[in-house]
């Protein structure tokens, strides 16, 4: 059996454009999505240290609420 096509040189040249086009459109998709991971790992850490500074003020509170009563018991 013979599996041969025949396509007209501008086709094929277009196609193989189109192809390209893709690629490129592809790799540029492929960049957006990391400098996106990318900030989000930075948004997560500061999100960790704001987490972390929260939990410091309340323990803070926590200890000021402690002295108040004891002063006020005392």
């Amino acid at each position: 059996m013979n599996n041969q096509i025949f396509v007209k040189i501008e086709e094929y040249n277009k196609v193989l454009e189109i192809v390209k086009v893709v690629k490129e459109k592809i790799a540029k998709a492929e960049d957006i999505i990391s400098k996106v991971s990318e900030l989000k790992a930075q948004e997560d850490e500061e999100l960790k240290l704001w987490n972390k500074n929260l939990e410091t003020v309340k323990e803070k509170v926590k200890d000021i609420e402690k002295e108040l009563s004891e002063v006020k018991n005392g």
